[in-house]
């Protein structure tokens, strides 16, 4: 009995963790360096931006749940003709302060936008968008 269970719980993880079909990988470019500054405040994302940027072909036809993982939740996200739209911030602007998020207003600074289908495969992107 106890084996057939301890299979059983070896089947299940070895299942789910196959969960992403297409990981993301570009070369020198540091998820979790990105995943850090999370507003782009910090300055990092602009520092590795233009990575992702020569790679963009990596990302699409990556599902939502691939483009999460990589680059974390984005900074804000949006509908817009049946795509939804997943934008991150790329360098500090008027999102560092607490007068943005009480106002609620968009902001001029650089970000990267992400065009996922409502298959949620991600279908195209803006690139960096420089004010």
């Amino acid at each position: 009995m106890k084996i057939q269970l301890c299979l059983g719980v070896v089947l299940f993880f070895s299942c789910n963790c196959g969960e992403y079909d297409k990981h993301i990988r570009i070369a020198d470019f540091s998820s979790e360096r990105w995943k850090m500054d999370s507003l782009g405040c910090m300055g990092e994302r602009r520092e590795i931006a233009h990575f992702l940027e020569d790679s963009i072909d990596s990302i699409i036809g990556s599902n939502r749940d691939e483009l999460i993982h990589f680059l974390g939740f984005p900074s804000y996200t949006y509908s817009h003709m049946g795509d939804s739209m997943y934008a991150y911030f790329t360098a500090p602007g008027a999102q560092c302060y607490e007068k943005y998020w009480r106002e609620k207003k968009m902001t001029e600074a650089e970000q990267i936008i992400f065009f996922v289908n409502n298959e949620g495969k991600v279908r195209a992107t803006t690139g960096v968008i420089y004010p």
